[in-house]
């Protein structure tokens, strides 16, 4: 595989999990203002907790998985 094409790959993984996410924030916001009606009209507030919600997410993610293989790594010297 060529560079050219692991960056085409990417780009596309890029763009899929873009709209993926587009689709899912639109679907929260969707049942959000059906729960707070009088809400509709603070869709960048509402993204933005969301966005914060992901973030998070991925950072808890991140912490775990290098917990992780730090304590593999650890294993591994003492074997």
């Amino acid at each position: 595989m060529t560079d050219s094409d692991e960056i085409k790959i990417g780009i596309e993984k890029v763009d899929n999990k873009t709209r993926e996410l587009i689709m899912e924030f639109q679907s929260h916001y969707n049942e959000y203002c059906e729960l707070h009606p009088e809400d509709k009209d603070r869709k960048d507030e509402i993204f933005q907790s969301w966005a914060i919600q992901k973030l998070a997410g991925i950072q808890i993610s991140i912490l775990e998985l290098s917990e992780s293989i730090n304590a593999l790594f650890k294993t591994s010297r003492h074997n």
